[in-house]
């Protein structure tokens, strides 16, 4: 039997004769495999699960495996599964490898606008030594082989005859008819930043909270794939318009990356996807998860080809993936308003459809690459081979380096741009530009060249000619999102804003002492504050959350303390307006009842219910006002069997006895489980029959009722809880080449990195 190893981002690796096997892959475990002798696995074994769902992480992220065996190995990478995800693996490589098949960007250009020949330019790129007319296909990068039960998958190669079986628990895998290894059938597959790593760039200031410019850039990442550095993560950043960022191909785990660099994640409601490459889009799903509803800017060719590829991948259908955004389609030549700046988009030079773009606020601009090859020389190649019309040459020819800050990659060619290039620019432009996708020892030899630097410190704020009337839209904005508020007429929002002052508490401080009589309504604009009682931290409080609405609208005494646990920044409100702004709406009525909810301990009980553990504080305050609660005695049905529900019950306390077909046949009685939903949430969101009901039996059971279409406009608002309530997946297995090379081996650098050779 042969060592297995755990590899540190997740999935398991052993040594064979024909080369490394790895079970799982997920994203970015290349570093850890990099750094092994001939550590980059020649076979991989898919786990039962191709996606995370609950987190939106990949466990089979082959992209990069694939690139090392293709463009270094000059082979295929050979890939192990069942049948079914041997269909789901080749539809997501052609998205991410080849691109979509069939093109018409008439959906993706402006009319009147030049509409690029992209398949003619993506087959530049697939040119080499290839099987099919000397043209990259599928069958070149990828191996599948099939193994069914009873039926292991058999691989001979280099003289061996190696067998992988997938059992119902384990993985066995022999060498020559003699057992080389057993492994997990399900191995472990991490699905967070901490594993034990410093991240560049992640480190913030204690107690300070952050404050976004009016117009910037924050990196969360600045390398590539290919890069074994633990510390780095692939390219992606937030551009800051208006104090509100929208996230530009979220790394993976790009949320926690947020976290520790105490940047609220709820100022990041939008997403740029560029394209679908592994190293840019891997965070995208997981971003969508992990908040409220997202709203995503791209091209309609994009967009297509992410769903194609996450929904072969995930197994979630198409039409539900779309509900996790709200889609805006970018066109080509047509401005986009996003915050209150113009985004100017267009397709790159890339082996697949990528955008970049520039965007303009307030006087000043920014200017994005995009993943390109920005090199005259080569797109005069392609437009004298006919690869492109002359409009097209004279745009990718003529980069616009004017703006006050550009963000270019770089890389090896033939995908991305050449150092040189950059490195002849002038002075002046050097000094406006970050390189990005590019390992910080590359330009280590290029004077004036700057890499971009990640973290929250390295912002970089980009001066504007600020508008007097930003803070009060600001506001507008933050109000709109808070739940308290968030149906106020236009009219009496602008009368609550006006007599709203803004005020900063010190990290420390008790700005609420429970008992006193307050009349002031606080909003959190930045910063964390700590609820107590007794001395005992119940919850936390961020950006959008709003403190003393009991005080306020029922004019009790405060009921807790709250304490800063940073700076805190807080627009204050005046009771005796919030009430004049409110009285009339449902919203005095709604903090009564989300006082009588919280007074009932209903944010621990969400917070001990596996559906609704691990939402953020927001979350919990809008699900809270929602709850009705129950306090029902013996013979009380809160759930009927065979018959189409209008609510489920969140079980606080109590004896519940589970009945219908499914139990009522069964040897044992059911109960409920204390901090459970009685009640299938499946079922009641579609209108189906119940499959089981849940009546009390012994003294009293205390709870909440959630009804159908406050829960279903909830989990709508907030795809990331409806995955953990109504979970999509019904199965545990879901339905020039030399250049190539270089740009594979040359990216690889620092110590520990393979020895690059032939077979």
């Amino acid at each position: 039997m042969t060592d297995v190893v755990a590899l540190p981002r997740g999935g398991l690796w052993l040594e064979t004769p024909i080369g490394a096997l790895q079970l799982g892959a997920p994203p970015d475990t290349l570093k850890d495999t990099l750094t092994r002798k001939d550590g980059v696995p020649r076979v991989v074994v898919l786990p039962p699960r191709l996606v995370d769902v609950r987190r939106g992480v990949a466990n089979a992220d082959l992209e990069f495996p694939i690139y090392w065996n293709l463009f270094v190995k000059k082979r295929p990478l050979i890939v192990v599964g069942t049948p079914e995800q041997g269909q789901a693996i080749r539809t997501a490589v052609q998205e991410s490898l080849l691109g979509p098949p069939v093109q018409d960007l008439r959906d993706d250009v402006a009319s009147g606008h030049h509409v690029p020949d992209l398949l003619r330019e993506m087959g530049w790129f697939r040119r080499g030594n290839y099987r099919r007319d000397g043209l990259l296909s599928l069958d070149d990068a990828l191996l599948f082989v099939p193994a069914t039960p009873g039926r292991p998958a058999r691989i001979e190669d280099d003289g061996h005859v190696l067998q992988v079986a997938l059992e119902r628990d384990e993985v066995v895998v022999t060498v020559d008819d003699a057992e080389h290894a057993r492994l997990p059938r399900d191995p472990p597959l991490r699905t967070t930043t901490n594993i034990g790593m410093a991240v560049v760039g992640a480190a913030a200031p204690a107690g300070v909270p952050f404050s976004p410019p009016r117009f910037g850039v924050t990196v969360l990442g600045r390398s590539h794939g290919f890069d074994p550095d633990p510390r780095e993560r692939t390219t992606g950043f937030v551009l800051w318009v208006g104090g509100r960022g929208v996230m530009v191909d979220p790394p993976v785990h790009s949320t926690q990356l947020l976290k520790d660099s105490d940047i609220d994640a709820g100022l990041v409601d939008s997403l740029i996807l560029t394209h679908v490459h592994g190293d840019h889009d891997a965070g995208t799903l997981q971003k969508a998860l992990e908040a409220g509803r997202i709203t995503l800017f791209t091209a309609p060719t994009i967009y297509a080809s992410w769903l194609r590829k996450w929904s072969a991948l995930s197994g979630i259908p198409e039409e539900e993936l779309r509900r996790l955004f709200d889609f805006h389609p970018v066109q080509i030549g047509r401005p986009i308003d996003v915050g209150g700046a113009k985004l100017l988009f267009r397709f790159t030079l890339h082996s697949i459809p990528t955008l970049a773009f520039e965007a303009h606020y307030e006087g000043a601009s920014f200017n994005y690459s995009g993943d390109t090859l920005n090199d005259p020389q080569v797109v005069d190649q392609m437009y004298r081979a006919g690869c492109m019309d002359f409009e097209r040459r004279e745009e990718l020819s003529h980069f616009d380096w004017s703006h006050d800050l550009v963000f270019h990659e770089s890389g090896v060619p033939p995908l991305h741009t050449p150092v040189a290039i950059l490195d002849a620019l002038g002075e002046d432009t050097k000094s406006r530009l970050r390189v990005l996708h590019v390992s910080p020892s590359r330009l280590a030899d290029y004077k004036g060249l700057v890499v971009a630097e990640p973290g929250r410190e390295a912002t970089i704020e980009i001066p504007v000619n600020a508008a007097p009337e930003l803070r009060v839209l600001r506001r507008l904005a933050l109000l709109g999102r808070t739940r308290l508020f968030a149906r106020l007429p236009l009219a009496r929002a602008a009368e609550l804003l006006a007599s709203a002052r803004d005020l900063r508490i010190p990290a420390g401080e008790r700005f609420i002492k429970v008992g006193d009589l307050g009349d002031v309504l606080y909003v959190v604009t930045g910063g964390k504050a700590a609820i107590l009682r007794d001395g005992v931290e119940l919850k936390r409080y961020g950006l959008g959350d709003y403190l003393g609405e009991t005080a306020v609208f029922l004019r009790r005494p405060r009921t807790a303390d709250v304490v800063a646990v940073t700076d805190l920044d807080l627009l204050v409100v005046d009771g005796a307006v919030a009430r004049r702004v409110c009285d009339g709406t449902d919203i005095p009525a709604m903090v009564e009842r989300h006082a009588q909810v919280r007074d009932m301990g209903a944010w621990s009980l969400l917070e001990s219910t596996d559906h609704f553990a691990g939402m953020t504080s927001t979350q919990k305050n809008a699900l809270e006002t929602l709850l009705v609660p129950f306090d029902l005695g013996p013979g009380s049905r809160l759930v009927a069997p065979g018959t189409a529900a209008e609510r489920v019950a969140l079980l606080q306390h109590g004896r519940v006895l589970l009945d219908g077909p499914e139990h009522d046949d069964a040897a044992t009685t059911t109960f409920a489980r204390e901090h459970s939903i009685v009640g299938d949430v499946g079922a009641l969101l579609a209108g189906r029959p119940q499959p089981a009901g849940g009546v009390v039996v012994a003294g009293r059971a205390r709870g909440f009722f959630l009804h159908r279409h406050e829960l279903a406009q909830f989990l709508d608002d907030n795809p990331g809880v409806r995955v953990r309530v109504e979970p999509w997946t019904a199965n545990e297995e879901t339905t020039p080449e030399h250049g190539m090379a270089r740009m594979v081996t040359e990216h690889v650098t620092g110590v520990g990195a393979p020895v690059v050779g032939g077979d």
